[in-house]
C-alpha cells in the first residue's frame, strides 16, 4: 500500500523525472513493478508541462506517453520530432505513425534516405503505418543493407508490392543464412498478392528449400496458392510436397479440394511406402479415413 501510495504521487506529479523513475520501476521487474505500472495507468501525464522540451525528451519518457490513453499524447510525440536524439526522434516518431497522425509523414520521408540505420527503419515503419504510396519503396530500400533487410523482411506482407515480393524470394532463395531464407518464406506466405503465391511456387524447384516451401505454401493466407498446390499434386516430382502443403492448407481451416483429396487417396494406395505413409497421414490428419484400416500395412512407416 505505502509503495502504491508513493507512486501514485510520482505520477501525479506529471514531472518528466518522475514518470522516468516510474518508468525504471516498472523495467527493473521488481517489487515496485505492479504499483508503478497501475500508478501510470491511473494518472497519465497530461500536459507538456514538466516532460521537458524537444531536446530533453528521453527515448524512456516517451514510451511512457506513448502508452497513456490522453490525446494530447500526440502532441508530445510531435514535439520530440525536433531534437536531436535520434532514439528518441524513432520512438516519437513510430509512436505517432501508429496513432493515424498523418503529422508525421513529412519528417518520415525525410528520414527515409538517413545515414542512420535506425532512423531509416523507424521512418519506414512510420510510412507503412500510414499507409503511404512510398511505403513499399522504402521498405524495398531497406533490402540493400544487410543491416536493416530483417526488418525489410518483416514489414513486407503490410505493403503488397511485387517488387518487394520478388526481393523476398531472392532473399529465400541465396541468402547464405538458412534461418534469414525461413524468414523470408515466412513472410512470403503470409502475403496474399498473386505474386507471393506464384514466388512460393517457383521457390518449389530449389532443392534446398523444397520442404519448407512446402510448409509456406500450406501456411499461405493467399487463395492463390491453391492451383500451385494443385500443380505439385500432379507432379511425380514433388506430389508428396504437394500433399503435405496441402494437409497444412486444409489443417488451418481452408476449404477442402476435391483434388486434394483424391490426391491423398491415390497415395495411400501407391506401392512406395513413402508415398503411402503421406497420403495415409494426410487422409487421417484431416479426418477424411479413421486410422484402423491403415494398421494392418506391412510396412512400418505407414503404420
Amino acid at each position: 500500500f505505502v509503495w502504491l501510495m508513493v507512486v501514485f504521487v510520482f505520477a501525479k506529479s506529471g514531472a518528466g523525472p518522475a514518470v522516468e523513475a516510474l518508468l525504471a520501476a516498472i523495467w527493473v521487474q521488481g517489487v515496485g513493478t505492479e504499483p508503478a505500472t497501475r500508478a501510470l495507468a491511473a494518472a497519465p501525464p497530461t500536459t507538456l508541462r514538466g516532460l521537458g522540451s524537444a531536446t530533453s525528451l528521453s527515448p524512456a519518457l516517451l514510451t511512457a506517453v506513448d502508452r497513456t490513453d490522453d490525446l494530447r499524447a500526440a502532441d508530445v510525440l510531435l514535439l520530440a520530432l525536433g531534437g536531436t536524439d535520434p532514439k528518441a526522434k524513432a520512438v516519437a516518431l513510430v509512436a505517432l505513425a501508429q496513432k493515424g497522425d498523418v503529422r508525421a509523414t513529412e519528417t518520415a520521408r525525410k528520414l527515409v534516405k538517413d545515414p542512420s540505420p535506425s532512423l531509416r527503419i523507424a521512418a519506414t515503419r512510420a510510412l507503412v503505418a500510414l499507409a503511404t504510396k512510398d511505403a513499399a519503396p522504402s521498405v524495398l530500400a531497406l533490402f540493400g543493407d544487410e543491416g536493416t533487410a530483417t526488418v525489410a523482411v518483416e514489414l513486407s506482407p503490410l505493403v503488397e508490392n511485387d517488387e518487394v515480393v520478388k526481393a523476398l524470394a531472392a532473399r529465400a532463395s541465396s541468402h547464405p543464412v538458412p534461418a534469414r531464407r525461413t524468414e523470408a518464406l515466412l513472410a512470403l506466405s503470409r502475403g496474399t498478392s498473386p505474386a507471393a503465391a506464384k514466388a512460393l511456387g517457383a521457390l518449389v524447384l530449389d532443392k534446398s528449400i523444397e520442404s519448407e516451401v512446402a510448409h509456406a505454401l500450406g501456411r499461405s493466407r493467399s487463395a492463390h496458392v491453391d492451383p500451385w498446390i494443385i500443380a505439385m499434386l500432379r507432379s511425380p516430382e514433388v506430389k508428396r510436397l504437394g500433399a503435405r502443403a496441402y494437409v497444412r492448407r486444409v489443417l488451418r481451416g481452408a476449404p477442402r479440394l476435391d483434388e486434394g483429396d483424391k490426391a491423398l487417396a491415390a497415395l495411400a494406395r501407391d506401392t512406395s511406402p513413402a508415398n503411402r505413409a503421406v497420403g495415409v497421414f494426410g487422409l487421417v490428419a484431416t479426418g477424411a479415413e479413421g486410422p484402423t484400416r491403415f494398421l494392418a500395412d506391412n510396412d512400418p512407416s505407414v503404420r
